[in-house]
C-alpha cells in the first residue's frame, strides 16, 4: 500500500485515524515522520483512535513541530534518545 507514491511505514492507518490523516496530508505521502499522532492514539490512549475528533488539530501541530525539528538538521531519533538518558 502506498500514499502519494511512498510505501506506508509499519503503521496501519485503519487502527489510527489521526495517523491516516497525517499520511494523507504529509508532503511526502505515507511518511511516519511528518506527524506521529499514532502514539497519542494507540500507545498512550490519549485520543480515541477511531474518532475524527480533534485529529486535524493534532496533525497540524505535529506537522509544524516536526518541520521545525527537521529544519535544525538533527536526527529526531537522536533527540528522543538523549531525552531518555538525561541524568
Amino acid at each position: 500500500m502506498q500514499v502519494k507514491g511512498m510505501e506506508m511505514a509499519a503503521y496501519d492507518p485503519g487502527g489510527s485515524w489521526g495517523h491516516g490523516l497525517s499520511y494523507a496530508v504529509a508532503n511526502r505521502g505515507g511518511c511516519h515522520m511528518s506527524a506521529i499522532t499514532m502514539s497519542l492514539e494507540v500507545f498512550m490512549g490519549f485520543l480515541n483512535p477511531y474518532s475524527a475528533r480533534n485529529k486535524a488539530h493534532y496533525v497540524k501541530f505535529f506537522e509544524n513541530l516536526f518541520a521545525a525539528t527537521a529544519s535544525f538538521h538533527t536526527c529526531v531519533f537522536a533527540a528522543l534518545i538523549q531525552r531518555e538518558f538525561r541524568i
